[in-house]
């Protein structure tokens, strides 16, 4: 009773399993392509959706053109120097700025009439006006129609020059 291999036998086994490697392949390639052509069927079904929808009307009325040529297309215009800019007429005062490169990370910390101090990002609202722009020393709002500036306030700080030793220094 000895275990005898017989080549034959080898060989036999191993084009059997090619044969099964084979057909799994096969099948598996046949499994994708279903995927793929049931996928390009909704495209496809997606697009003659949009085929189907009626254009919109292309006749425009003197206040629709009056109206776009008002807006802005491209945003509001913030010039880059801040020269041409007025100083804000609102009552309000920058306590702080955290500026960041990233401008809608910006901070600016404001006083108002009542000495209530509140943080903003650009695009928030107060006292009527929006928030436009935060630079390192100055905020850029939007006051019924105008571009004014809040300036944070020049202080200079000032230094006692340094005492004298009390202890003589002996060499």
């Amino acid at each position: 009773m000895g275990l005898t291999i017989r080549i034959d036998d080898v060989r036999h086994s191993l084009s059997t399993n090619v044969n099964k490697l084979g057909y799994g392949f096969v099948v598996l390639m046949l499994i994708l392509t279903f995927l793929q052509l049931s996928s390009y069927r909704q495209y496809q079904h997606d697009w003659q959706n949009v085929s189907q929808e009626k254009p919109v009307s292309s006749k425009m009325t003197t206040s629709n053109t009056t109206q776009l040529f008002r807006s802005s297309l491209f945003g509001q215009y913030i010039p880059k120097e801040d020269a041409s800019i007025q100083a804000s007429t609102l009552n309000l005062e920058v306590v702080g700025i955290m500026y960041n490169v990233t401008p809608s990370k910006s901070l600016v910390t404001i006083k108002d009439t009542q000495g209530k101090e509140e943080t903003y990002h650009t695009g928030d609202k107060l006292s009527g006006a929006e928030i436009k722009k935060i630079t390192p020393t100055e905020v850029i709002v939007l006051y019924h129609g105008v571009l004014e500036k809040l300036s944070l306030p020049n202080q200079t700080l000032t230094f006692e020059p340094i005492a004298p030793s009390l202890f003589e220094d002996k060499p």
